[in-house]
């Protein structure tokens, strides 16, 4: 698809088994996104890679990113809109990374192509953390209708399977 992101800006480095990424996204004189891996440890031969042992980090940060990005990896999506912002951590190993995030979307749209649906005024936060991704708010229109109730949904959910497992 043609998703139109900014100026992107990278460089890489390889050297002792280790690699460095950095990349930074440009939209206008603004930087909204800054990711950075600065601490790879890889195996790179001529046609193949492998990871080594170490420590890895990296990280991001968004600044009202484009969230039109995410059509350039979902192809059921289309007309999309909005803006991000959060960051973005990863420390440990390759066998245990450890992944915190958060991220915020603010008046969001998008098409559904596969459904025929489109969702407009879209506002939402996300975190990660532990191995659990946390919704904490999501507001979305459809038709007309807003639907918020998504996230008490999923926290009565949450609560009848904790209470399910519960010890007697």
């Amino acid at each position: 698809s043609d998703v139109r992101i900014g100026k992107l800006f990278g460089t890489a480095r390889y050297s002792d088994n280790r690699g460095f990424v950095s990349a930074d996204i440009l939209q206008g004189d603004k930087r909204v996104l800054r990711a950075v891996a600065d601490s790879l440890p890889l195996a790179i031969r001529w046609f193949s890679w492998d990871t080594l042992p170490g420590r890895v980090r990296a990280s991001a940060v968004a600044d009202s990113a484009d969230f039109t990005l995410v059509q350039a990896w979902v192809d059921m999506i289309s007309n999309v809109t909005g803006k991000v912002s959060g960051s973005l951590s990863l420390d440990g190993t390759w066998r245990n990374p450890n992944l915190v995030a958060g991220a915020r979307l603010t008046d969001g749209a998008m098409r559904i192509d596969t459904l025929g649906i489109a969702l407009s005024r879209m506002f939402g936060r996300v975190s990660y953390r532990n191995d659990t991704l946390r919704i904490d708010s999501v507001r979305v229109q459809s038709g007309g209708e807003f639907a918020d109730e998504l996230v008490q949904a999923g926290e009565q959910a949450e609560d009848a399977l904790v209470r399910e497992d519960a010890p007697d």
